[in-house]
């Protein structure tokens, strides 16, 4: 199965969301589940540049992009760095 890959900067978790679950709300309803059970005042994470459904989920779920890491992944692509305040 493919994945897309999200790693967070403080706690090093890691959540991966497989290609079949795309589109159905059940990304929204892990990140949601994720935030509750962090006990933290913000979370960051980083996403591809090229993610688009994953920059759209972020943007709705209240999280804003804070900056841009040059050649961040192992191909040289781009990573947005976003950040939510809880």
């Amino acid at each position: 199965m493919e994945y897309k890959e999200c790693r967070t900067f403080e706690h090093g978790f890691l959540k991966f969301l497989f290609a079949p679950a795309l589109g159905r709300g059940i990304g929204a309803a892990l990140l949601n589940a994720c935030e509750q059970q962090l006990q933290v005042e913000r979370i960051r994470l980083c996403v591809r540049y090229s993610n688009t459904p994953a920059i759209r989920l972020y943007q709705q779920q209240g999280y804003t992009r804070i900056d841009a890491w040059r050649r961040y992944y192992q191909d040289g692509e781009d990573a947005i760095v976003f950040e939510k305040v809880i």
